[in-house]
């Protein structure tokens, strides 16, 4: 699959082959790392190949390339399992909790 964001979006400067890191692919799914020589900036990108058509998303990050590789092979979050862990920071306050859980049932 090709990688769509050509360019770095905060300094305009194309994307070399050295600068373009494929750190994990699924099915139809590849995650890229693009790092900007210029200047200094990354961006993750996801491309998604459905009924021979190719969409992407990409966002700009802080995340290394070690960082992003680490993060690709973790499970996905579920927000609604995280909500009930016994880790949640907000375990207890209810109204916070409630609120959450409303808006996410407004997702649906």
């Amino acid at each position: 699959m090709k990688v769509m964001l050509s360019y770095c979006p905060l300094c305009h400067r194309k994307y070399q082959t050295e600068d373009i890191y494929l750190i994990g692919k699924r099915e139809n799914v590849e995650l890229f790392y693009l790092s900007c020589a210029n200047c200094g900036k990354a961006n993750l990108s996801y491309s998604v190949n459905l009924y021979d058509s190719v969409t992407s998303i990409s966002l700009t990050t802080d995340l290394s390339y070690q960082d992003a590789t680490r993060l690709e092979k973790l499970d996905p979050i579920n927000l609604v399992t995280e909500l009930n862990s016994e880790n949640a920071s907000f375990k207890g306050n209810n109204s916070l909790y409630k609120e959450v859980l409303d808006n996410f049932g407004k997702l649906t």
